[in-house]
């Protein structure tokens, strides 16, 4: 299961949260990491996208096999399904009352999204001087708008070319999960979700 980290510091009052994503927010430009020699030999099974923000810092999002990764034969595939059936607590039974079959379990995923570094914007220049705790900073609602409604459209778009099934995310605590959230129920009608172990799981 992936460990997910964010770096955003989110001070989230119930009125911000009322107000996310009320407004279809532009999104920042994405690519996809195809040079990384790990992200070259994980292929299929690993997918990691970055964009950068005005205020000049580099996202990594990455999107994982939840169950089979790096799997080449269909027995390795079904030995991932029943440790997780085995571990996974009610997730298993909550997602075939779902309506996810065994077939489907192949195709969870996992995210996790952190700034990778800081793109100073008067010279274009990495700073490494840059504090860590600089990191976690609150973005103005201009740029966290943009930020999760590109993280949003990551995550359809990805979903759409892999026919992903289910999206399983760790929020660090309640308030990021809420946001995380109301931005995801937002990209499709009829998205259902549950909490199991402290993780989202979000069915397409």
């Amino acid at each position: 299961m992936l460990i997910t980290m964010i770096f955003i510091s989110l001070l989230m009052s119930k009125k911000i949260i009322k107000e996310v994503g009320e407004g279809e927010s532009p999104s920042f430009s994405v690519k996809r990491n195809t040079s990384d020699s790990f992200f070259k030999m994980s292929g299929k099974d690993e997918y990691d996208y970055h964009f950068k923000t005005d205020e000049g810092y580099v996202y990594s999002v990455v999107l994982e096999r939840f169950i089979g990764w790096g799997a080449t034969e269909e027995w390795e595939i079904e030995e991932d399904i029943e440790e997780f059936k085995k571990i996974g607590g009610d997730a298993f039974k909550k997602l075939e009352n779902y309506g996810v079959t065994l077939s489907d379990m192949s195709n969870i995923w996992g995210i996790a999204f952190s700034i990778k570094e800081y793109i100073n914007p008067k010279t274009g220049v990495i700073d490494q001087s840059l504090p860590i705790k600089k990191f976690y900073y609150t973005p103005s609602s201009g740029e966290f708008y943009k930020v999760m409604a590109t993280l949003s459209k990551i995550i359809k778009d990805h979903m759409k070319l892999v026919g992903g099934k289910v999206l399983v995310f760790l929020p660090q605590d309640a308030r990021r999960g809420k946001v995380f959230t109301h931005f995801i129920l937002k990209q499709k009608p009829g998205i259902k979700y549950f909490e199991e172990s402290n993780s989202l799981y979000f069915i397409f």
